[in-house]
Order: structure tokens, then C-alpha cells, then sequence
């Protein structure tokens, strides 16, 4: 339970992927920034559950006031990999449907 989404969720998962892109554009060694995001980031809830999403598909009913601040925070970190300019490294971005391994924390 989170009493502030957009602060706790949404800014934490923004910022980070944008320090982490600041970080790689000072590096000057990083050659590609893979950014793992999920398939949420993808999914459009707001469409039948037969529906097909592809590349060009992003959730577009997810947000803060509607409950779904990891949704909204998982786009928009997404947004900003795929949108980020760099001259020495190209973006992509992963969407797995779950992650499987020991926990790093």
C-alpha cells in the first residue's frame, strides 16, 4: 500500500531511467542501452482481451487516478528510452511478461 503513487512509483521509475540514461550518455563507452520494461507498458486494457498488440502498441488506459500508477510509470519510463537522442549508443526496450530468478535484494 502506497499513500503517494506518483511520488513512490511514477517518479522513482521516471528519474531513475532518466539518471541511469544521463549516466550512459557521460560514459561515452556504452554502444546500446537496453531498457527492461514490461509487457504492461504494451497492453491495451482498455481493448478485448483477444486483442493482439505489437511494437507500435502502448497502454493508453493506465494512470495515476485510475489505480494504475505502474502501468502509467512503466509507459512513460518506456517513452523516454525510445525518445532519448544519443550520438554514441542506440535504445531498445524488452517487454517480458515476468521476470524469473533469485531476488538481487
Amino acid at each position: 500500500e502506497v499513500s503517494d503513487p506518483e511520488r513512490e512509483i511514477v517518479q522513482p521509475s521516471v528519474e531513475g531511467t532518466k539518471n541511469v540514461l544521463a549516466s550512459a550518455d557521460r560514459s561515452g563507452s556504452v554502444k546500446r542501452f537496453v531498457h527492461t520494461s514490461s509487457e504492461v507498458a504494451a497492453m491495451k486494457w482498455d481493448e478485448a482481451p483477444t486483442s493482439t498488440f505489437s511494437e507500435a502498441s502502448w497502454n493508453t488506459a493506465s494512470t495515476v487516478a485510475n489505480g494504475d500508477p505502474y502501468g502509467y510509470a512503466k509507459v512513460s519510463a518506456e517513452r523516454m528510452v525510445l525518445d532519448h537522442a544519443s550520438s554514441s549508443f542506440d535504445c531498445i526496450t524488452i517487454l517480458p511478461g515476468v521476470n524469473l530468478g533469485p531476488c538481487m535484494t
